[in-house]
């Protein structure tokens, strides 16, 4: 955070794994707030489809049913004032 300029970047690390009986193809996370600049999805650029306060997500290759993945999202910019949005 650069209080100065008043814009917020960042990066969040998850590991997660597919409960699911089949691949899977996409998947969701929540995220209200800055602009996403990339997803990877084990070091390799994912699909984003953002939907507002969720991010729809399309890997390259679907998950492997429970499988370890990691997934970094960058992002950033500037957040909205305090009570709007």
């Amino acid at each position: 955070v650069d209080p100065g300029d008043a814009v917020v970047w960042g990066r969040a690390d998850l590991r997660l794994a597919a409960l699911t009986r089949n691949p899977l193809t996409s998947f969701t996370l929540d995220l209200d707030g800055p602009d996403v600049d990339a997803v990877l999805v084990d070091g390799t650029a994912a699909r984003v489809t953002d939907l507002g306060a969720e991010l729809v997500i399309e890997p390259v290759e679907p998950l492997t049913p429970l499988e370890e993945v990691e997934v970094q999202v960058t992002y950033g910019g500037r957040p909205a004032p305090e009570g709007v949005g």
